[in-house]
């Protein structure tokens, strides 16, 4: 079953705006605002979620943004370019 974990409404795709979504175990996925300017109207899966794993965060960055994900123990500092883009139907990868 889908749940909707996080919503924004957006007035405009900027050209170097990205969504980065961040799942429980780590993996990060950075897609271009673009991707979701045309969204057909059965909707669209931004990110391939697997079993056991949750969505717990989207940002939206600009630029040269890092990325800095945090838990109760460590940080990690991800550079924006070691973040490979990827359209809205890919996977994503491990962030750490």
């Amino acid at each position: 079953m889908r749940r909707f974990r996080q919503y924004s409404l957006i007035a405009e795709f900027e050209d170097d705006s990205n969504l980065v979504m961040v799942t429980r175990q780590g993996v990060i996925k950075k897609t271009e605002m673009s991707a979701f300017s045309r969204i057909r109207q059965n909707g669209l899966i931004a990110i391939a979620i697997r079993e056991g794993d949750q969505l717990i965060s989207v940002l939206r960055t600009h630029g040269d943004d890092n990325i800095i994900i945090g838990s109760r123990r460590h940080g990690h500092r991800i550079p924006r370019e070691r973040c490979a883009g990827h359209g809205p139907c890919g996977g994503g990868r491990a962030g750490h």
